[in-house]
């Protein structure tokens, strides 16, 4: 374990890798195109940014300490994670991995959620340009998708999502949906999908 304190940076470019770096009071750590950080602690004061390129696996995030995704950058959530004391800014993506679970995120304008194969994400909130999307072997519950928010589900996925008016469904090869909505516009059709406006719908 690497421990940075007061005043210093460390910077993770191309090729770089740091495993359980913790940052702290007044430490910082930039993971930049290429860089890859693994099960970094994040303590009160310290910060870490996840600039275009970088990747940020297992981070946990203290009361006090702070972490920025930046647009390009990808952060995945491992099982026992959360996203208290993370900012996902427009152009980030959050990697849902298995065995973890994201519940009740906001996924703003530009943001992209990919809840993978053995993950669960419960009552997800997906506002205008926010994108959801649920792989093959992911599992969905209670999302709310709001006018100009989109919604993906792909092959085998388990969902069960609540589509405003206006949203976005866009169904992908092999899936089945059961959705509640307002309105009865069809979804999207990626490819061999079930069909759209089905008994389901």
């Amino acid at each position: 374990m690497t421990p940075f304190s007061k005043g210093s940076i460390e910077t993770l470019s191309a090729g770089a890798f740091a495993s359980a770096t913790t940052i702290s009071s007044g430490g910082a750590e930039i993971v930049s195109r290429g860089g890859l950080a693994v099960g970094a602690a994040i303590m009160s004061g310290g910060k870490i940014t996840i600039a275009s390129g970088g990747t940020d696996i297992g981070l946990s995030v203290s009361p006090g300490g702070s972490a920025i995704v930046s647009s390009g950058g990808i952060l995945e959530l491992l099982s026992g994670n959360t996203t208290s004391g993370i900012t996902l800014l427009a152009g980030a993506t959050l990697e849902v991995t298995s065995g973890a679970v994201l519940s009740g995120q906001t996924v703003s304008k530009g943001v992209t959620v990919v809840v993978l194969s053995g993950s669960t994400a419960e009552s997800l909130n997906v506002k205008a340009g926010g994108v959801e999307i649920i792989s093959a072997g992911g599992f969905e519950s209670g999302s709310n998708i709001s006018s100009g928010g989109t919604f993906e589900t792909i092959g085998n996925a388990s969902v069960t999502p609540h589509l405003l008016s206006g949203a976005v469904f866009e169904v992908g090869s092999g899936a089945l949906t059961s959705v509640a909505s307002p309105s009865r516009s069809c979804p999207a059709v990626l490819s061999a999908a079930a069909p759209p406006c089905s008994t389901m719908w």
